[in-house]
């Protein structure tokens, strides 16, 4: 009955039925400035993906994973992940690695950021760019504390 079960199981992950690459995940997005959040143009849902916070003035990576479930499927026509970081009118590639793209940067003062990045698998269709948004909240330098004496 063993050899049954490791065959089974090797088949699932050769075959794809172990979903190793999950659905996009959209955090609440009560208090956010929605000027600012990318939108699905189909459905409308506001596309947040993750949520940051981070110190004034300190240099942060803000990382981006990306994974295409048709990835290895010999049924699926050729593609080829690229993402992209969009702020207004700033498109830029992020080069990935592994799944993984990565910006540095750093935020002067507190308050919350919106930064939002773009993927594609490279095929012509509907279904080939998704959007999303990660919020960065910029909280002040922490102070140190003090001692005193009454």
């Amino acid at each position: 009955m063993r050899p049954l079960m490791i065959a089974t199981a090797f088949f699932l992950l050769v075959a794809g039925g172990v979903d190793d690459c999950p659905e996009q995940a959209n955090l609440p997005t009560d208090g956010l400035d929605m000027s600012k959040v990318a939108i699905n143009p189909v459905t409308g849902q506001p596309l947040v993906f993750c949520r940051k916070q981070v110190w004034a003035g300190h240099v942060v990576q803000l990382t981006v994973t990306v994974c295409d479930p048709d990835e290895g499927d010999p049924n699926s026509p050729p593609q080829e992940l690229r993402l992209w970081h969009i702020v207004g009118d700033l498109d830029v590639d992020m080069p990935l690695e592994g799944g993984v793209g990565t910006l540095t940067t750093s935020y002067p003062t507190p308050g919350t950021y919106y930064e939002s990045f773009g993927v594609t698998d490279g095929v012509d269709d509907e279904n080939s760019v998704v959007l999303g948004t990660m919020v960065v909240d910029v909280y002040r330098v922490n102070r140190e504390p003090r001692l005193g004496c009454l």
